[in-house]
């Protein structure tokens, strides 16, 4: 007697080209939008009236700019629908990896962080969840490269759905129109969530901005400036990352995570904001002489006092996120490290490789006048871990996951409070440098781009958009060394500046970033209409002639 043999084999499946992208349509609107509506929960009832009407404008959004793009490849030659789906698939998983693991949204901050992110960043951010989700998608693409076969149908017909999904989806739209008051007070949100147009539409927007910033940028006016100084100036500025003030002892923070800066003669400056949550926008504060402007069209402030010949500049790096430098001494990361030797320097791999060779830069100007960037890598996460060296690990259990959520609060906490920790000793070693420079007077001015968020609110890392953004990742510390021969000459109001804050709530030339440019011009001794005195931190005593 014969046994039939079992044939567990997936049938084919043979369906018509609308078919296919109806149901694409609706399964990616159901898969890959839970993170949208989970945020539509937070904010309002999901069986309310007004939670079941967005839920339905959404959902029916989704699907018609769906059919907007298969269907018009379809309309051309369905040949194309597939490629494009499977293509969103992966895209997708990808993308909903990365709201749900780092709870970030996909808006054109977000999606320039992504695409000038470098591939040591790019390591930091996988971790093995992400093979769950690509696995998914690719199984996904190979069961319809496989098994869904087109049938034949008329471009009349495909015409004819696509009209009808469009109907419907308007129908829907209009219908509930009320909803659209709520969907456009969140937009920026909305459309951070909505996938594939997140990443797509966004990305687009940021390749279009990196465009029109590639244009030459005006000059400023020429400044005057003083007689040469007496006793050679020197302003280090050093721009910190991810750093939140919430985490500073310097600030209050119970814990020791400043044990060396509390015993140093630095000066904090009160309530500084950062104007942006992400580096690339807030490095254009930071060396803009109007950061108030959305868009930066001047040269900024390293290649304005490099132009005008009476300053030397020197850019010292470990992060990215610049605008376009002008032709003056750059060092970044492997420049770095490989000077990095010898006993005074032992981790070239971290951020006291930017301490390498920078008295012999100091010690060897000629110039009466110079200005040093350095850009710490500092507190970027997810990785906080490897943020410092071992022997910086004060506080433990430490988070050693990217998968923030997946750690306790409490030993993410630590990891990031051990980059503060290592930050602490950086500025106090090139603190220790500068004070040996008994020749030049000597300002060092530290903040960072911006903060952290560690989960509060269900935020992580940074990047959020400015609306919605949480203190955490705007409230920044500012700092001020001086050496003992400027602190006389230079003193700062904290009055003054402490209204300026309650003054400006909305947020316009708040003290933080806004401060920088103006403040490095008035001590290197420039003056003209483009410095702003009433902008500088700092008071001028015996001023300069």
């Amino acid at each position: 007697m014969k046994i039939p043999q079992r044939d567990f084999s997936v049938s084919e499946y043979k369906i018509s080209p609308a078919v296919f992208v109806w149901c694409f349509a609706f399964v990616n609107g159901l898969v890959f939008h839970w993170p949208l509506l989970r945020y539509v929960q937070s904010q309002i009832e999901l069986s309310s009236s007004l939670g079941i009407g967005v839920q339905l404008v959404l959902l029916s959004l989704s699907c018609v700019l769906m059919w907007l793009l298969l269907g018009f490849s379809g309309l051309m030659t369905t040949r194309l629908i597939k490629p494009l789906a499977l293509t969103m698939i992966i895209c997708n998983a990808i993308a909903l990896y990365a709201i749900d693991t780092y709870q970030v949204i996909l808006d054109i901050t977000m999606m320039g962080n992504v695409w000038k992110t470098h591939s040591g960043e790019a390591g930091e951010l996988f971790h093995p969840k992400l093979l769950v989700y690509v696995s998914a998608a690719l199984l996904v693409c190979w069961l319809v490269v496989r098994k869904v076969q087109w049938r034949a149908q008329t471009r009349l017909k495909f015409l004819l759905h696509f009209v009808i999904a469009g109907v419907l989806g308007l129908g829907i739209v209009f219908y509930n129109a009320s909803a659209w008051l709520w969907i456009d007070k969140h937009s920026k949100v909305v459309g951070g969530l909505l996938l594939p147009w997140s990443y797509t539409l966004n990305s687009l927007r940021h390749f279009q901005s990196q465009a029109q910033a590639k244009r030459s940028f005006e000059k400023l006016p020429d400044l005057s400036w003083a007689e040469k100084p007496e006793t050679p100036i020197t302003v280090v500025l050093v721009i910190g990352e991810s750093a939140r003030v919430k985490n500073f002892q310097l600030y209050g923070y119970p814990r020791q995570t400043n044990p060396m800066l509390v015993q140093r003669d630095v000066l904090i400056m009160p309530k500084a904001k950062a104007c942006s949550t992400y580096t690339r926008r807030s490095l254009e504060c930071i060396l803009s002489h109007d950061p108030t402007a959305d868009d930066l069209k001047f040269e900024i402030l390293p290649n304005y006092l490099h132009r005008s010949g009476q300053v030397e500049v020197i850019w010292r790096t470990r992060n990215w996120g610049e605008p376009a430098l002008a032709d003056f001494k750059v060092l970044r990361g492997k420049d770095l490290s490989q000077l990095c030797k010898g006993p005074t320097c032992l981790n070239p791999d971290q951020d006291e490789a930017l301490l390498a060779g920078l008295e012999q830069d100091i010690s060897n100007s000629e110039h009466a006048r110079q200005f040093i960037v350095l850009h710490q890598a500092g507190s970027h996460g997810p990785s906080y871990h490897s943020k410092y060296p071992a022997q910086f690990a004060k506080f433990m259990p430490v988070c050693d996951s990217v998968d923030l959520k997946a750690c306790s609060p409490d030993s993410l906490i630590n990891a990031y409070d051990n980059t503060i920790v290592y930050t602490d000793h950086f500025l106090n070693k090139l603190i220790s440098v500068l004070e040996q420079k008994k020749n030049r007077n000597i300002v060092m001015m530290y903040l960072s781009d911006h903060g952290e968020s560690l989960g509060e609110g269900g935020w992580y890392l940074h990047g959020a958009p400015e609306m919605v953004a949480p203190n955490e990742q705007k409230d920044i510390p500012f700092l001020v060394w001086r050496s003992p021969s400027m602190a006389n000459k230079l003193t700062i109001n904290a009055k003054r500046l402490d209204a300026k804050s309650n003054d400006h709530a909305d947020k316009i030339w708040q003290n933080g970033h806004f401060q920088v440019f103006h403040s490095v011009v008035g001590v290197l001794g420039g003056r003209g209409s483009v410095y702003l005195s009433d902008q500088d931190i700092f008071n001028h005593h015996g001023e300069r002639k």
